[in-house]
């Protein structure tokens, strides 16, 4: 993969995803969970992914430069991101892509997309679904989310990742979008300060998943976010009604059985607001709410035993 990021420019883009594509099923995308795990755990001293940030910065240079047109930037970075995601998976790549300041690269890679209501006639540029794939390996533990968030001092970043949630189709590009939101949301050391910057991101991710109602994909990334949002008792009063009847649909929704763990968490959260409780029993979700307790119930049986 090393030799593949740096000869990128001189091997066919056919030839490149075969590589890439064989890569994956042997190890980040294997089928079986200890061949993965191994290789989430390798420890190595591989420069593939440190080439593949050269050879990223490098192109931009060029671009910045006008040594370069927009198509082949486009193309090249294309490429290059997509030699770098199965990496990322490797806990060791993460560690040299932290260390040579490369969260930051990403993020202001999101830039480079223009958005729906920016340009007429959207489509999404080459190696727009390679960068967000990236960015959601990159945001998998503290430090990754410390980088994106504080970076700028502004959250551009994260206002960025939340229009693309709300203004793309694309099934992937908006649950990956999701699943950013989510993992900026986990860690308490960064919590606080992203819903005080962003009081209403619980019923815009609401907002979304009602969007994208039947979409497997980006409920599941979004039933994550919420469940996280919800987690803290003291901005439980931020979530609206027009949320919680959403919340009600898609639990009453069978298509949605793999979100519904993640949801009846949310409503676990969510009736420790009084009020909360209350309108979900005015507007008839006694059901919901039977479910939810039921659940939390087995829940502690199991813990116990």
């Amino acid at each position: 993969m090393e030799w593949l990021a740096r000869y990128s420019e001189f091997v066919s883009p056919d030839a490149i995803q075969k590589v890439v594509t064989t890569f994956k099923e042997m190890y980040s995308a294997n089928n079986d969970p200890a061949v993965r795990d191994l290789f989430i755990a390798h420890k190595h001293n591989s420069e593939a992914v440190a080439t593949s940030i050269s050879m990223a910065r490098n192109l931009r240079a060029r671009r910045d430069g006008a040594n370069v047109d927009s198509d082949t930037f486009d193309q090249n970075l294309a490429i290059i991101l997509s030699i770098m995601e199965p990496l990322l998976i490797n806990d060791a790549n993460l560690e040299f892509l932290y260390g040579l300041g490369m969260v930051h690269d990403l993020a202001e890679h999101l830039f480079d997309q223009p958005l729906p209501t920016e340009v007429h006639g959207w489509k999404g540029k080459a190696f727009f679904k390679y960068l967000l794939r990236c960015l959601t390996s990159a945001l998998r533990n503290e430090y990754g989310v410390q980088e994106f968030l504080t970076s700028t001092g502004n959250d551009k970043y994260l206002r960025r990742i939340m229009r693309i949630f709300e203004e793309c189709q694309e099934e992937e590009l908006v649950a990956n979008s999701a699943k950013i939101i989510r993992l900026v949301l986990r860690d308490d050391a960064f919590y606080d300060r992203v819903i005080s910057s962003n009081p209403q991101l619980g019923n815009f991710v609401f907002v979304g998943m009602n969007k994208h109602f039947s979409s497997a994909a980006v409920v599941i990334e979004s039933s994550a976010a919420v469940r996280n949002f919800t987690r803290k008792p003291a901005y439980l009063s931020l979530i609206n009604t027009d949320s919680l009847k959403i919340l009600v649909n898609l639990l009453r929704e069978p298509k949605h059985e793999r979100s519904k763990s993640m949801l009846l968490s949310t409503v676990k959260n969510i009736v420790k607001y009084p009020e909360h409780e209350r309108y979900l029993k005015q507007i008839g979700a006694n059901d919901i709410l039977v479910l939810a307790s039921t659940a939390q119930a087995l829940a502690g049986v199991v813990t116990q035993s």
